[in-house]
């Protein structure tokens, strides 16, 4: 048999301390990769004896790290991002859990109904039902899964029943509605049972603010190989770290991100969350993107930001085959675009220093400002008219890497121009990406 390669699904979720595991809080599909490990295969030298043939072979040395490629979106951006940077503040609006009731009319006194959610159908549940029997029916269900919803009130036919839908992936959002089928309610008065939606649901809205620090969280991931579960294999790795954070788009597409992450270690066999907590908010297109340098937002037609924590791996010590840390080293950031120049004033400020110069000169690079910022089509349900999913990107100090020009016949002049974040001000926040998400925290 053959396992379909499409890369399956990861998930993320910040540690406390090193060492101790924790389940994963946000799940994302995959567009390629992995981090299923590389180990170095030991063979002996010739010089040591033995004819012309390989006497044994010893395993070396394992590493657990690779590059995962996605689309990003608000909820693991922000995730990744404080993954990726080391601090975080968040600030939220509360939403509200949607609560939908049952209602039976015309005083049945025998038969029952059933309630389809999504697709999926409940077993029977009888006219007089308690909100614990509305409860197990529901939760049978695939896709509410025990805890998913709280019923309460009843029994029917008196008095309705309440079904609050408080707990992932439901909690906060407008749910879609329950609806009743087969019914077959006897007795009493052109008895009937519906549902009505009598507190809608509304996400919260999310406002997380994440800055450098010295170290970075360690994360715990779990990954499965493969589009369904049972597949290839699942793993769980702790100790991890983000080495690199990459996002880049043009004009004409998606924002699409890639991730290098690094391991301490791996558990193969390990049992998938029966629901995990998908990232299922909407994803960022480059129609929605905007890049300035020095507060003047450029005609780019693609872009691409790099975090680079030059993560040492290599730390290894006799008696074990793991990496015992991970260290972060300099820390690099840079952000390039496509560009279309209409004038020479940012090649100026690149080759010459300033834009007011007319030849170069010794001294230091140009400086400035610079931010990329996306924001989606859809918007945060109703708790602020309007607001987007969005992500801010901003640098307070970059520096212009010089560049050539290079006409070429009939085309357009256009460039990659390259930003370095530097930081003069230690006090001062070399980078500051915001996300405005429906979670109330980053994790």
């Amino acid at each position: 048999m053959g396992f379909n390669s499409q890369a399956g699904q990861v998930g993320f979720g910040i540690q406390s301390i090193k060492g101790t595991a924790v389940p994963a809080t946000r799940f994302a599909r995959l567009r390629s990769g992995s981090l299923s490990g590389e180990r170095s295969l030991l063979v002996p030298d010739p010089e040591i004896g033995g004819n012309r043939d390989i006497p044994g072979a010893y395993l070396g040395p394992v590493t657990f790290g690779g590059e995962l490629t996605y689309y990003p979106r608000a909820q693991m951006l922000a995730l990744l991002a404080y993954a990726a940077l080391g601090e975080k503040a968040s600030s939220s609006i509360a939403g509200t859990n949607e609560i939908q009731t049952i209602t039976v009319t015309g005083t049945p006194t025998g038969g029952s109904f059933k309630l389809r959610f999504r697709g999926q159908t409940t077993a029977t549940i009888a006219y007089n039902a308690t909100s614990a029997a509305v409860d197990t029916a529901l939760e049978a269900l695939s896709l509410i899964g025990v805890g998913g919803v709280v019923s309460a009130g009843g029994p029917l036919p008196g008095t309705p029943i309440t079904m609050t839908f408080s707990a992932a992936p439901y909690a906060g959002t407008n749910v879609p509605p329950v609806s009743v089928v087969a019914k077959a309610l006897t007795g009493g008065t052109t008895p009937d049972v519906t549902v009505s939606a009598s507190t809608p649901g509304v996400p919260a809205v999310g406002t997380h603010i994440i800055t450098p620090a010295d170290t970075i969280p360690w994360v715990s991931i779990e990954e499965r190989i493969g589009p369904a579960s049972g597949e290839f294999e699942s793993f769980q790795y702790k100790d991890g770290k983000v080495n690199t954070l990459h996002l880049e788009a043009d004009a004409t597409g998606f924002v699409m991100g890639t991730s290098n992450l690094f391991a301490l270690s791996q558990v193969s066999g390990f049992t998938e969350q029966t629901a995990p907590a998908w990232d299922a908010t909407p994803m960022m297109v480059g129609g929605e993107v905007l890049v300035s340098f020095g507060g003047t937002t450029l005609p780019a037609n693609t872009f691409a930001l790099d975090i680079n924590n030059n993560l040492e791996t290599d730390n290894f010590v006799l008696g074990s085959v793991f990496a015992q840390d991970a260290t972060e080293k300099r820390r690099e950031v840079k952000m390039t675009c496509g560009y279309r120049p209409a004038d020479s004033t940012l090649w100026k400020a690149a080759m010459y220093g300033n834009t007011g110069l007319t030849s170069p000169i010794a001294g230091p690079a140009y400086r400035g400002a610079a931010s990329i910022a996306f924001t989606t089509y859809e918007t945060i349900g109703d708790v602020i008219a309007g607001t987007p999913f969005s992500v801010l990107i901003e640098m307070p100090d970059v520096v212009i890497t010089p560049y050539k020009v290079n006409p070429s016949g009939d085309d357009v002049l256009s460039t990659d121009l390259e930003f370095t974040m530097v930081r003069p001000d230690a006090a001062v926040a070399p980078i500051t990406i915001t996300v405005v998400n429906d979670l109330a925290q980053v994790t």
